[in-house]
């Protein structure tokens, strides 16, 4: 279900089939590599997906890495994560509630851009960076 690459460090999750859905676990390993980050376009258009679980080694989510999961209405963003990539979440309309762990620097661009379901959002104080938009609509 899922697809991926792997570097010297660890994977990049890259896809995930579109008829996916549910609840999706990322494991904290694949081919015997930790699980290291969210690559761009990685669950887009995953439209029937309602919880991921991101493992705790993950550091990065890329750019539209979950855009477009319009049925997504919880995910866990482990404190690992340093950066949120340009519209990581936009369009996840059924989004009610994020917590940005510490030790995230940057929100991206309309990183939850039309998340219209989202009332509660948690940033912490290392956030240095907060991209246009980003909670835009």
């Amino acid at each position: 279900m899922l697809s991926y690459e792997t570097g010297d460090a660890g994977v990049t999750i890259t896809g995930c089939d579109a008829a996916a859905e549910g609840e999706v676990v990322i494991p904290d390993e694949l081919a015997g590599l930790p699980v290291i980050s969210i690559g761009d376009d990685a669950f887009g258009g995953c439209y029937d997906l309602t919880s991921i679980i991101i493992p705790e080694g993950v550091t990065s989510i890329g750019g539209n890495a979950f855009g477009t999961c319009m049925s997504l209405t919880s995910i866990i963003i482990p404190g690992g994560v340093t950066s949120i990539g340009d519209g990581a979440f936009i369009g996840c309309g059924d989004l009610h509630a994020i917590t940005i762990p510490d030790g995230v620097a940057s929100i991206g661009t309309a990183a939850f851009y039309e998340c219209y379901s989202l009332t509660s959002i948690s940033i912490p104080d290392s956030v240095t960076s907060i991209g246009d938009g980003a909670f835009a609509d």
